[in-house]
């Protein structure tokens, strides 16, 4: 077998594989046998038909194609391995030549792991926010706590900050409806401005029933990047002002709580929101590790990475929604959106998660951070500890997934999250200085994770 290999387009590369005429031979024979094998004649038990006699019911066709089904992928695989390629795509191949007595001329184009330049990823250098709690965070947490509580009437005469109006919403950008604002229902705060910026004020003084249109420019902030520093054209419906009424500051509105007295309510608020804001400040110190390690890290992102990454994205959303008893048809139709905006929406996330995965996974080959057998067996027992039964026993899913996960594709995506997971401590440590971090486990069994799917 003869490989020759050309770079075609960044991280695309086409293997072109010759077998020679003897080999081509060989298989052919080996082609016409297993169709042998399956040939039902009149007479002859399945497989004992004579060879000379099958000849005459097996035509050429069948045995060229018959190798080519058999064969191709089998020489394209040893290819990969002989060339030591980490190939992230299914191969798209194209026969070149097959004729008798000539080499088998084939191609497979495929998708493999961009060359990562890593930098200086050992200088990183991040610290956790000290996490302070003020009298006026503790209020305002529990003025939050009052709002869920809060009384509404119905108001005649001019809406006013902190009032509630219930309205429909047009949104237009230009001629283009803009779904992230159109609603049919809606009740606003006004002053809260949990809407589009600026919209509150243009609703404070109007009364129920009055029709409004006003266009409203959006921050180069915001958050939706096809949205920003636009003009959003708006028509607005009142249909209703309310009056919000909040319950008294006092023990018996801790105790409606279930909770002993006011000055109890505000020590487990005190509570709450330093352990919330710890947690958030570990959460940013660690956002802030990867940032720094992925922007380290120059490489051409394959395409193809980013959709596995989309198809990700969805699959975990449409999950979601089966969990709160939609699908995803619903879900569009609901919000007036089709799928393909909302992947447009997803994709510099998937982008961002593909090409720290990149630098993970170059980090931990320089690294040389490996996943031991027996960290595998125990990531295997918390993927199941969901799936059992009253008795302890697996579920039917449990089963199944199971099965998935032991598969020799199943334990290399499971070595790869492990290893990703292990490299990202290993990071953290080494952004604060700590020099003792424990990052590498000897392990001959986990193999280099190719491609993270269990598919």
């Amino acid at each position: 077998m003869e490989i020759a290999l050309k770079h075609e387009d960044k991280s695309q590369i086409k293997i072109t594989i010759t077998i020679s005429p003897e080999e081509v031979a060989v298989e052919k024979t080996k082609a016409f046998e297993r169709l042998r094998q399956h040939l039902r004649l009149q007479g002859f038990r399945p497989g004992k038909v004579p060879a000379p006699m099958a000849q005459a019911h097996i035509h050429e066709a069948d045995i060229r194609s018959d190798l080519l089904e058999t064969c191709v992928p089998t020489w394209y695989l040893a290819a990969v391995r002989e060339q030591k390629l980490h190939v992230i795509s299914d191969p798209s191949f194209d026969l070149q030549t097959f004729e008798d007595g000539k080499p088998l001329t084939f191609s497979a184009t495929v998708t493999v792991y961009p060359d990562v330049k890593l930098g200086e990823y050992k200088k990183i250098r991040a610290k956790t926010k000290k996490v302070t709690v003020k009298q006026k965070d503790i209020d305002e947490a529990i003025d939050s706590l009052r709002e869920r509580q809060a009384k509404f009437e119905t108001k005649a005469g001019k809406a006013e900050k902190e009032d509630v109006a219930a309205v429909s919403v047009q949104a237009h950008l230009g001629e283009e409806e803009v779904k992230a604002f159109t609603r049919e229902s809606y009740e606003i705060v006004l002053g809260e401005g949990y809407f589009a910026p600026g919209f509150d004020d243009k609703l404070i003084g109007c009364e129920a029933g009055q029709a409004l249109e006003f266009s409203l420019p959006l921050p180069d902030s915001y958050p939706i990047e096809r949205f920003k520093g636009k003009s959003i054209d708006f028509k607005v419906q009142v249909k209703e002002i309310k009056k919000r009424t909040l319950p008294e500051l006092n023990d018996d509105f801790a105790k409606s709580l279930k909770i002993e007295s006011l000055t109890v309510l505000k020590e487990q608020s005190r509570q709450y929101l330093e352990e919330a804001r710890t947690e958030e400040a570990q959460k940013e110190f660690r956002e802030e590790v990867l940032k720094k390690a992925s922007d380290c890290a120059k490489f051409d992102l394959p395409e193809v990475l980013v959709i596995d990454e989309l198809d990700r994205i969805q699959r975990e959303f449409e999950w979601r929604l089966k969990q709160q008893g939609f699908s995803m048809e619903l879900y569009l139709k609901t919000k007036k959106t089709t799928l393909e905006d909302m992947q447009k929406d997803w994709r510099p996330q998937a982008e961002t998660i593909a090409h720290l995965e990149v630098a993970l996974d170059a980090i931990a080959r320089e690294e040389k951070i490996e996943v031991a057998d027996q960290e595998l067996e125990a990531e295997l027992g918390l993927w199941l500890q969901n799936f059992r039964d009253q008795k302890g026993g697996l579920t039917v899913e449990g089963h199944r997934l199971q099965d998935n996960l032991t598969s020799p594709n199943g334990r290399v995506y499971l070595a790869q999250l492990i290893r990703r997971e292990k490299t990202k401590k290993y990071l953290y440590g080494l952004s604060t200085g700590e020099d003792k971090v424990e990052a590498k486990t000897e392990s001959d069994a986990a193999p280099t994770p190719a491609e993270p799917s269990t598919t």
